[in-house]
């Protein structure tokens, strides 16, 4: 019963594309895809004269803007990265302390490792 309305249904959808676009089809055989082109940007030219705001909007301004924005971006990532570096390169390569070995060996004879372990931290 699902199979038959949706059969019907797009049976229906085809026949309405069908009967709206074959008048259609002479008309647009005649004009050529350059013509269609050509008028749609004289109707977009007119549009744009008739309206002030968008007279004032220039590409070259728009261009100028976004790369702008994108040297800040990029310079702004740049110094968060060197600060990570510094913070890297403070950083000692040994963390642990250097008498740690002889510490290990005098808190195991003496049976205090938690002594260790504070000084480690």
């Amino acid at each position: 019963m699902i199979e038959l309305i949706a059969a019907t249904i797009l049976l229906g959808s085809l026949s309405g594309i069908a009967a709206i676009l074959l008048p259609k089809i002479p008309s647009l055989a005649e004009t050529s895809p350059r013509e269609k082109e050509l008028s749609l940007l004289k109707i977009i030219k007119k549009q744009v004269e008739k309206n002030h705001f968008l007279q004032s909007l220039s590409l070259e301004n728009f261009l100028q803007k976004f790369l702008r924005r994108g040297k800040i971006l990029t310079l702004k990532t740049e110094n968060q990265i060197s600060g990570w570096l510094e913070q890297l390169q403070q950083k000692p390569e040994n963390s642990h302390n250097d008498n740690y070995w002889q510490e290990l060996k005098n808190s195991v004879k003496s049976g205090s490792l938690e002594k260790v372990k504070k000084n480690k931290k």
